[in-house]
């Protein structure tokens, strides 16, 4: 998909319409925090969306340490920024974000779930869980097959592209 001056936010519509973004959303988490490290080349500043400097289009996300395990993230699209929570679960070699909203307003108690990879250097990819990847099933049966497709390509849907941001 791509970013629109008039979308919603990305991860404001993670939170608030993931059903007609097709993403995946959940009552529950993954995995509690603290299983999985946090990975320091994924802290920094992101233009995603656009390539262009000059673009109206790009967000900026800022993704912070909170501690060993979990990420404060800042989106920010056309002056609107929201807040989120974020933390890694491992389903087999994969590593998958938790992600919740912690801006007013967002889906409280919502989690979504994303792949990324920083491929090339310099480049953060990131990919949803798709929820038609898992249509037909119930909550319970949707987590454990996403443990268990975690390293399909076809369990996502790509989202967008960024680039890091020399501070």
């Amino acid at each position: 998909m791509n970013m629109s001056r008039r979308g919603l936010t990305w991860f404001g519509c993670l939170l608030i319409a993931a059903g007609l973004c097709g993403c995946f959303e959940s009552s529950v988490p993954l995995s509690p925090p603290g299983k999985v490290h946090r990975d320091g080349a994924l802290v920094g500043s992101w233009r995603c969306g656009s390539n262009d400097a000059k673009s109206d289009d790009a967000a900026i996300l800022q993704v912070f340490p909170f501690d060993d395990a979990q990420y404060y993230a800042e989106w920010t699209e056309i002056e609107e920024t929201t807040r989120y929570r974020a933390y890694g679960s491992r389903a087999g070699d994969v590593i998958l974000l938790n992600i919740q909203g912690l801006t007013a307003g967002s889906s409280a108690g919502t989690w979504l779930f994303l792949r990324y990879r920083l491929d090339p250097p310099g480049t953060l990819k990131i990919a949803l869980v798709s929820n038609e990847s898992l249509k037909g099933l119930d909550e319970s049966a949707a987590l454990k097959a996403i443990r268990r497709r975690a390293a399909d390509d076809t369990l996502y849907e790509s989202w967008t592209t960024c680039s890091r941001q020399e501070t």
